[in-house]
């Protein structure tokens, strides 16, 4: 059962979560806010890094106990994307997860681990409401040992790959898994899911980055394949929250600028969002910049912060942003 591989600090970037709410199912009204001119359709030489710090709040349960601390970082470039229809200009989005942990089974603290969560996701610009093309995530999990008596036994690895591959006029999702701890080539045969067109469809991998393009006047919802529950599944945005003068301090660099690290006071909107379905953690909660001047838009609609409980976790991730390197466009 590949669902318990699937867990803990490997959902901290996937929102696999419940929440009931009233939001509009019609295609999303996505503006490319990741620019500094929101009406930018150029999307050569796009470039863009943020790199957040990853706290991690415990709490025990049945005898369990860990501890997080690490990175997570995004990078958005333009690229040619090869695929049914071509060779178009869209965006390669990874993301990469870095946590060093310890877990403390029955009194036993363990030895000191290393987890790691890397996405790639390419999709198409916002006129094409960013449609997927493909995504790839890699997945080195520990996770706790309640047969551990010694340090060494605390946590066990797991390490898979999974790739999800769209047909070309986005009904169809291919999804194939691949066991990377075993000595031998233990990769599943691929297993197309149907997808409807009744409301946007995004890739797992790029609903953060995908978020930013919201207006934040009202609740949403769109589709997604969740790769936990093995499905299509929807997702609900709740209205967001205004926060007029919210405070962040992070460096920040635009093109040849020099970095400069400064708390920065800002319009900012909070929202939650999930999966309408099972195995969920609490509601996933997120802070971003919010859009004053289309034409001058300084903190391009980024993650500031983000709060989530995964499912199986024992206790809460905290993703605080620290720098954002942006060029000029």
């Amino acid at each position: 059962m590949k669902l318990k591989k699937i867990a803990g600090a490997a959902l901290l970037l996937a929102p696999c979560l419940f929440l009931a709410a009233c939001a509009s199912t019609a295609k999303l009204p996505i503006t490319a806010n990741w620019y500094a001119n929101t009406g930018n359709a150029n999307l050569t030489g796009t470039a863009e890094k943020l790199v957040y710090d990853v706290s991690f709040e415990a709490e025990e349960a049945d005898g369990f106990s860990a501890e997080y601390a690490g990175t997570y970082t995004t990078e958005l470039v333009a690229e040619n994307i090869t695929y049914a229809e071509g060779n178009p200009l869209g965006y390669r989005y990874r993301t990469e997860l870095s946590l060093t942990g310890r877990f403390t089974v029955n009194g036993t603290a363990g030895a000191e681990f290393t987890d790691t969560v890397i996405s790639e996701v390419y999709f198409l610009a916002a006129a094409s409401d960013l449609r997927p093309i493909r995504s790839e995530r890699e997945v080195r999990y520990n996770a706790p040992n309640p047969e551990a008596t010694t340090a060494n036994e605390a946590s066990v690895l797991s390490r898979f790959r999974y790739k999800v591959s769209y047909n070309a006029d986005l009904t169809r999702a291919e999804y194939s898994f691949d066991n990377l701890q075993t000595a031998t080539d233990d990769a599943d045969m691929p297993t197309t899911y149907r997808i409807s067109k009744d409301a946007t469809f995004l890739d797992d991998a790029q609903i953060f980055f995908a978020l930013r393009g919201l207006d934040y006047s009202r609740a949403y919802t769109f589709n997604t394949f969740n790769p936990v529950m093995q499905k299509v599944a929807s997702v609900t945005s709740t209205a967001p929250s205004p926060l007029p003068e919210y405070k962040a301090t992070f460096s920040m660099k635009v093109g040849e600028n020099e970095a400069t690290v400064a708390e920065r006071t800002m319009s900012a909107v909070s929202l939650s969002i999930a999966y309408d379905g099972d195995r969920s953690g609490r509601s996933q909660e997120l802070t971003y910049a919010a859009c004053v001047n289309s034409g001058a838009n300084t903190y391009r609609n980024v993650l500031l912060s983000a709060k989530s409980v995964p499912y199986n976790a024992l206790g809460t991730f905290r993703l605080t942003l620290k720098e954002a390197i942006f060029n000029n466009k």
